[in-house]
């Protein structure tokens, strides 16, 4: 599994890494989860600790891509699980709506 990590524009690092779904993880109304469709073929996982998202379709050769790339790519994916706030922020809507502005 390839992982990567970059620091955004506001400071905060980034791990990221690819997710592909194994054999507990099948597409909703077939088996043992609700994965829908879009995520059949896998997903980027970013995690810092202002929270954890997740980007798809995984772009060829992300491995490569130029740190500004990253967080575009990182700004339009959608958060999930728990969020953290920063310093200064008012809990999970205000993390959550920095990781979906831009």
């Amino acid at each position: 599994m390839a992982t990567r990590s970059f620091t955004d524009s506001a400071g905060v690092e980034w791990l990221i890494w690819h997710v592909t779904p194994g054999q507990h993880t099948r597409r909703a109304g077939r088996g043992l989860s609700t994965l829908p469709e879009e995520l059949a073929d896998g997903w980027l996982c970013f995690e810092s600790s202002a929270g954890k998202c997740r980007f798809y379709p995984v772009p060829p050769e992300w491995e490569t891509l130029a740190d500004d790339a990253l967080e575009i790519l990182r700004r339009a994916a959608v958060p999930v699980g728990a969020v953290y706030p920063r310093a200064g922020e008012q809990g999970a809507s205000a993390a959550a709506g920095e990781l979906t502005a831009g």
